[in-house]
């Protein structure tokens, strides 16, 4: 679940426009990588809905009931299929044997599931 989040958070830049009413550029992509289109838009709009309720100093901060401070200069975010991919190369070398340790130590290695499914 943490690549699942981590893969997001990398493939979402901060776009060049701000929230103020200025109209945000496309993504660089048509299509992303892996990452279904239906639910790529769903995720980046529910962000950009909660930022905006940042500057507007009426986003919650977690269990707390008071409202996060208002946010000035908040940038919209949109995909970006380049940092998308640059994600899924990082998560994706994960090693599948135990390195070999000096002699005289013990080595330590968990071996993990290591592609990244989305559903």
């Amino acid at each position: 679940m943490l690549r699942f989040y981590l893969l997001i958070l990398v493939a979402l830049p901060l776009s060049t426009s701000l929230h103020q009413g200025r109209k945000k550029p496309p993504p660089d992509c048509a299509k992303s990588e892996q990452f279904p289109k239906g639910r790529a838009d769903a995720f980046v709009n529910e962000l950009n809905q909660r930022r905006r309720l940042m500057v507007e100093g009426l986003q919650k901060n977690g269990n707390t009931g008071k409202n996060l401070p208002t946010g000035e200069n908040v940038a919209e975010v949109e995909w970006s299929c380049d940092l998308e991919k640059k994600a899924i190369d990082a998560l994706n070398p994960c090693p599948t044997e135990s390195p070999s340790a000096p002699n005289g130590t013990t080595g330590f290695f968990d071996k993990y599931v290591c592609n990244v499914l989305i559903c």
